[in-house]
């Protein structure tokens, strides 16, 4: 847990990110020895989507997921006992008002509106063990 590198890329439309379909996703990457976490945000304040990288299943019971948006009061979503992250794939929290059918890995964050553009997120996945600050997200 102490070997940690935190990278943001945003892809555009000409470049082909290269887990993901949606070209309007900003990509945020958290990798370290134990904690394989990549971060999709939607650029329309849809989703915000955790995709696990690693080999094995997180079981994310009592993790928080805590978001400042333009350094403004954070807002912090805790995962349910029933959510399990299982290897290479995906937890998506919908902003409320938008996506489909819902199930344990795809949940409402009630009370979290969708953010503009020019704003700037703020992510840090809390952990049981330990808090994973990501770079800054800058919508444009």
């Amino acid at each position: 847990m102490t070997n940690e590198s935190v990278q943001m890329k945003v892809f555009n439309k000409e470049e082909e990110p290269k887990k993901t379909k949606n070209m309007d996703t900003c990509l945020i990457s958290q990798s370290s020895a134990d904690t394989d976490i990549i971060m999709e945000v939607d650029k329309y304040g849809k989703y915000i989507r955790l995709r696990n990288q690693s080999h094995e299943e997180k079981t994310m019971t009592g993790w928080k997921l805590k978001l400042q948006i333009n350094n403004k009061k954070p807002l912090i979503y805790t995962f349910q006992s029933s959510s399990i992250l299982k290897a290479g794939e995906t937890f998506t929290l919908w902003i409320a008002g938008h996506g489909g059918a819902h199930s344990s890995t795809e949940q409402v964050w009630f009370g979290l509106k969708p953010w503009n553009s020019k704003d700037t997120l703020q992510f840090t996945l809390i952990t049981n063990n330990r808090e994973i600050p990501y770079d800054p997200v800058y919508v444009l």
